[in-house]
């Protein structure tokens, strides 16, 4: 009964911290910062506290510990490269020689099975993001008055297509009572563009999972057969079709009959 006990209550702290809800913060202004929120409890992302510099870390011990730890590293490192090319080796020796695919089929696959990948995990994870917009001001700035224009114009489009993506497939909420939240302005006269902007991303930790678990069953899926040999594709392949096809049209060149005044 005991140990009933202990397993529903180690259930129930994993079923609380799978609920859990955290947030992001992302501020950009003077500098760039990320901070992460997990209930009360803040965590400082980007960019990363300075080591504060300790008197005691320029002593002499304190370099010879120092060597002493990077000479042991760099051994470590030389035994397991060692050891890996070995392996490697060894499994070549042991392997079937399978014949090698060109560069272009490897950049396909692999340019196909990041896009599916990502497509899964935005599927799954990209409708349970919860973004309010605390504030999003742009000030386009410029010395010439003509560029900065043309500028701001450009980017006034680009906002309105981002904001317009963001709603259709995630939840966005913006300030209420503040028309001014979401503002892009012309600066004819400072000559300085000025970025402000600060958005909360919200999310619960079984949705970063469930994301995460998509984009690996979309990763162990067999890829799309269309890199097929040459021996199971009749047809062959493009280049080969085309190539076939300028020779029957040459072929009918040749035999169609030359009318009547003119010389081939």
């Amino acid at each position: 009964m005991t140990v009933l006990y202990v397993l529903l209550g180690m259930a129930a702290v994993v079923a609380l911290l799978l609920f859990l809800r955290v947030t992001v913060v992302l501020e950009a202004g003077d500098e760039w910062r990320m901070t992460l929120w997990i209930l009360f409890l803040r965590f400082r992302l980007f960019p990363k506290r300075r080591k504060p510099i300790r008197l005691r870390q320029f002593r002499i011990r304190a370099f010879r510990r120092r060597r002493l730890k990077e000479e042991r590293r760099y051994r470590k490192k030389q035994i397991a490269k060692r050891f890996s090319e070995a392996e490697k080796e060894r499994k070549k020796e042991a392997a079937p020689q399978e014949p090698k695919r060109s560069l272009k089929e490897n950049i396909e696959e692999g340019v196909w099975l990041v896009r599916n990948v990502i497509l899964q995990m935005v599927r799954t994870f990209g409708s349970r993001l919860r973004i309010k917009v605390i504030r999003f001001r742009i000030t386009v700035a410029g010395e010439d008055p003509a560029r900065t224009a043309i500028v701001y114009g450009c980017v006034c489009q680009a906002v309105s297509a981002i904001l317009a993506l963001t709603e259709r497939g995630l939840r966005v909420s913006y300030p209420r009572g503040d028309p001014d939240a979401v503002a892009v302005r012309a600066d004819f006269l400072s000559g300085k563009p000025v970025f402000d902007v600060k958005l909360n991303v919200s999310f619960r930790i079984w949705h970063l999972l469930a994301a995460a678990g998509k984009g690996l069953v979309s990763y162990l899926k067999k890829p799309r057969e269309t890199k097929k040999s040459k021996s199971d594709d009749p047809g062959g392949s493009r280049a080969e079709k085309t190539k076939t096809i300028r020779r029957k049209n040459e072929k009918q060149y040749e035999n169609a009959p030359v009318p009547a005044g003119r010389e081939v």
